[in-house]
C-alpha cells in the first residue's frame, strides 16, 4: 500500500581529486583502505591515459578543462600563451548553465588557481612546500561541514615530491608512506561528505585521477611508464568495475558535466566522453562481424600534426603512433587521395618519432571457440600507404595463437613502398584469407609504421578481420 514517503530529487554534486604523481601500481603495495573500497564498487581503470607530455601543467590542464593541449596550449608548467578564453576551467561551463551552483578550488600547485580557476567561488592555496596538502584538505573538511558546495576540485601534490625526492617506485617506502597519508586524506573529505547534514538530499559523484605516473625521479616521457594512470568514478549513479576501452584525463569534465546535467554545447569542443555511467566490457567476438575495435581510428578525434600523440583506445601503445585527420596540414593524404572510401575522419599514423612505432590490439576469441572448432576462415584486409617518395610504410600483421597464448599461425597485409604507390601520397587496401587453426583462441593485430626518413609517416586505415563458418 501507500507508504506516504515523498521521494525527494537529490541535487547532483561533483568532487574531483587530482593527485599529482599518482602510479597505479602503488595501489596494491600500499595499504590504502579508502581507495581499496572505493575500487570494489565504483567504475575504475588503472590504465586510464594522459597526455603525452606527461608533465603537469599541461596534465591538469587537460585534466580541468577536457581538452588536450593543441587547444588549451599548455604543453609544459610555463602557462605563457593559455588557451583558457576558448577553453575554460570546467568551473566556467558549470556557471553558464547553473549560475547559482558555487565552486570551489583546493589546490597545491600555484599555476592552477593563478591561471585556471582564478573566478571559483572559493579558491583556496596553500603552497605543497608548505604542507598545503593537509591545510587544503583540512579547510575543505571544514567548508564541507559548514557550506552548501556544489562543484568541488581538490589538487594534493605530496606524492609528485615524494617521487622525485625518493622515487616513482611503488616499492620504495616513502612513496609508499605517501601513498598511505594520501590515502587517509582522502578518507577524511569522503567522511566530511558523507556527514553533511543534507547529505541524503545530495547525489554526489568523485571522480579520483592524476596529471602524470612515473619513473626513477621522474616524468616526462611519452612511455606507459608515465603516461598510464589510475582513474576512478565513484557515487550512487556510477557504474562498477573496469572501463573499457580505457578512458582518458578529458573524460573527466564531460563526465563531471553529466552528472550535473549539463549538456555538452558542440561549440565547445571538448575532446572527452561521459564514463562510469554504464558497465562496459570488449565487443564479444561474434561470426561474421569485423572483430578489431577502432580500426578505423575513429573512436575519438585525430590530430592535424604528429603531436599531440594520441594514445589510441582499444590499442596496446607504447610510443608515438598515433591518429591523424585526413586532410591535414604539411601533405598528409586528403579525402581526396587514393584510400577507403568510407574513410571517416581519421587514420593511424607513425607518429613524430625517427623510429618504426607499433599498435597492436588482442582479441578473445573464447565466444567463438565451438566454431572455429568444427572450421573456419578469416578474411583479413587493410588499407596501408606512406607519403609522397618518402619510403616510410605500414604493414598490418594478424597472429592467431592458442590458449597459452602461443603462436599457431601469422599473415601480413603490406607494406607498400614508394615505389609500390608511384610515389604517390595515399592508402590502398591488401587482403588476404586463410583458415582459422582449430585451437586458435586469441587474434593479434599489429600495424607496424616503418620509418625510412623524416618522422614516421607510415599510414593504415580501416583494419578487419571477419571470421566465417567454413
Amino acid at each position: 500500500g501507500d507508504t506516504g514517503e515523498v521521494s525527494v530529487e537529490k541535487t547532483p554534486k561533483v568532487l574531483t581529486i587530482m593527485i599529482d604523481g599518482w602510479k597505479p601500481e602503488v595501489i596494491a603495495t600500499a595499504s590504502t583502505p579508502t581507495l581499496d573500497a572505493l575500487l570494489a564498487t565504483a567504475a575504475y581503470s588503472l590504465r586510464a591515459r594522459v597526455e603525452d607530455t606527461t608533465i603537469s601543467g599541461s596534465g591538469q590542464t587537460s585534466f580541468l578543462t577536457g581538452v588536450h593541449r593543441d587547444k588549451h596550449q599548455v604543453p609544459d608548467n610555463s602557462f605563457d600563451d593559455p588557451n583558457f578564453d576558448e577553453y575554460p576551467h570546467y568551473f566556467s561551463r558549470v556557471k553558464s548553465a547553473l549560475p547559482d551552483a558555487v565552486t570551489a578550488s583546493y589546490c597545491t600547485w600555484s599555476p592552477i588557481p593563478d591561471y585556471l580557476v582564478s573566478d571559483a567561488d572559493i579558491n583556496e592555496f596553500v603552497d605543497y612546500g608548505q604542507d598545503g596538502d593537509q591545510l587544503m584538505v583540512d579547510q575543505l573538511v571544514e567548508d564541507l561541514s559548514e557550506t552548501d558546495l556544489d562543484v568541488v576540485s581538490l589538487m594534493l601534490s605530496d606524492l609528485d615530491v615524494a617521487g622525485h625526492d625518493y622515487g616513482f617506485d611503488e616499492n620504495a617506502s616513502t612513496y609508499i608512506a605517501e601513498m598511505e597519508n594520501l590515502d587517509e586524506q582522502v578518507g577524511r573529505v569522503l567522511a566530511a561528505i558523507e556527514s553533511r547534514e543534507s547529505r541524503d538530499e545530495e547525489n554526489w559523484l568523485v571522480i579520483i585521477s592524476t596529471d602524470h605516473a612515473g619513473t626513477g625521479y621522474g616524468h616526462g616521457l611519452n612511455i606507459p611508464e608515465h603516461r598510464l594512470v589510475p582513474l576512478v568514478i565513484s557515487g550512487e549513479d556510477a557504474a562498477s568495475g573496469v572501463i573499457w576501452p580505457a578512458p582518458d584525463a578529458v573524460d573527466i569534465v564531460p563526465t563531471a558535466l553529466k552528472h550535473l546535467g549539463i549538456e555538452q554545447d558542440p561549440a565547445w569542443r571538448l575532446d572527452g566522453r561521459a564514463v562510469g555511467f554504464e558497465a562496459t566490457a570488449p565487443p564479444e567476438a561474434a561470426l561474421d562481424i569485423n572483430l578489431v575495435f577502432n580500426g578505423d581510428a575513429e573512436y575519438e578525434r585525430g590530430y592535424d600534426d604528429f603531436r599531440p600523440d594520441a594514445a589510441v583506445p582499444g590499442w596496446t601503445d607504447t610510443d608515438y603512433a598515433t591518429v591523424m585527420v585526413y586532410g591535414a596540414p604539411s601533405g598528409f593524404p586528403t579525402i581526396l587521395d587514393p584510400g577507403p572510401d568510407d574513410r571517416g575522419n581519421n587514420f593511424f599514423c607513425g607518429g613524430g618519432t625517427t623510429e618504426d612505432t607499433e599498435l597492436t590490439q588482442t582479441i578473445d576469441l573464447s565466444a567463438i571457440a565451438k566454431e572455429i572448432a568444427v572450421g573456419t576462415t578469416y578474411t583479413f584486409s587493410a588499407f596501408v600507404g606512406g607519403y609522397s617518395t618518402q619510403d616510410d610504410r605500414s604493414q598490418v600483421t594478424l597472429t592467431f595463437s592458442d590458449s597459452n597464448q602461443s603462436a599457431l599461425y601469422s599473415a601480413t597485409v603490406g607494406p607498400l613502398t614508394a615505389d609500390d604507390r608511384g610515389g604517390v601520397t595515399g592508402l590502398w587496401e591488401q587482403s588476404t584469407t586463410g583458415n582459422v587453426p582449430s585451437s586458435a583462441a586469441y587474434a593479434t593485430l599489429t600495424i607496424t609504421a616503418i620509418r625510412a626518413s623524416g618522422e614516421n609517416d607510415g599510414y593504415a586505415d580501416n583494419v578487419s578481420l571477419v571470421i566465417s563458418a567454413r
